[in-house]
């Protein structure tokens, strides 16, 4: 894929967040691979959109996205993540978005020296709580481990002590 003019990444930065809305709704479990799966579809819609076609850019966009989106899944392709795509177009200041970055890397890093059922209950609750549901996280990351709650809970606590503890 070339490059994005400068007047293409405005266009981007501007619909990033249908981006998101279409990925979340098309993919909840992965959404953020499909977002990045996505992007091509925004980046291909904003090059072919031709103002007299008789459709509105946010619709052409869309549908867009959304092809992209679901051709991938008719493929049955695993989408890889590459969070470096992310940040570059959803952030227009650089230097904040490289401190996030590292801090992210240093918590996954955290996060992976924990015991493997701790470990595997911490990401289950930030995958359900990145979903954008306020609430419930617990309840839903439980669920989707086959755990009870109360076990869920306990875990996410021990969790929580031991990466306190490594933070002193």
């Amino acid at each position: 894929m070339t490059p994005l003019t400068p007047a293409e990444q405005q266009l981007v930065e501007t619909h990033y967040d249908l981006l998101c809305r279409v990925a979340r709704k098309r993919s909840p479990d992965w959404w953020r691979d499909a977002r990045q799966i996505g992007f091509i579809g925004l980046v291909k819609g904003i090059r072919s959109f031709c103002p007299d076609g008789g459709m509105p850019l946010e619709k052409w966009l869309a549908r867009h996205i959304d092809f992209e989106i679901r051709r991938a899944i008719d493929r049955g392709k695993a989408p890889l993540a590459t969070p470096e795509l992310a940040f570059d177009v959803a952030a227009p200041h650089g230097e904040d978005i490289v401190e996030l970055r590292d801090e992210i890397v240093a918590m996954r890093a955290k996060i992976d020296t924990l015991p493997e059922p701790i470990r595997k209950a911490v990401l289950a609750h930030l995958a359900e709580a990145d979903q954008g549901r306020a609430g419930g996280e617990q309840a839903r990351a439980a669920r989707k481990l086959g755990w009870p709650l109360w076990r869920m809970r306990d875990t996410i606590e021990r969790a929580q002590r031991l990466l306190a503890a490594d933070a002193v």
